[in-house]
């Protein structure tokens, strides 16, 4: 018999995503991450140097 655990709506992150973790026989069978923002930070921030991006975004 396994249980699902379903996170909705984590919000330690850019965005915000769900996690989803299957249970069975006393062990973690699947866990499962699912992201459902793109903020597009990467993007634009290509060749900008590391010590600006923090201000900019």
């Amino acid at each position: 018999m396994s249980n699902t655990i379903i996170f909705q709506k984590a919000t330690r992150i850019e965005g915000n995503a769900n996690i989803q973790i299957e249970v069975g026989d006393g062990e973690v069978k699947t866990a499962r991450l699912s992201v459902q923002e793109f903020r597009g930070f990467e993007g634009f921030m290509r060749g900008i140097r590391a010590e600006y991006v923090p201000h900019m975004v």
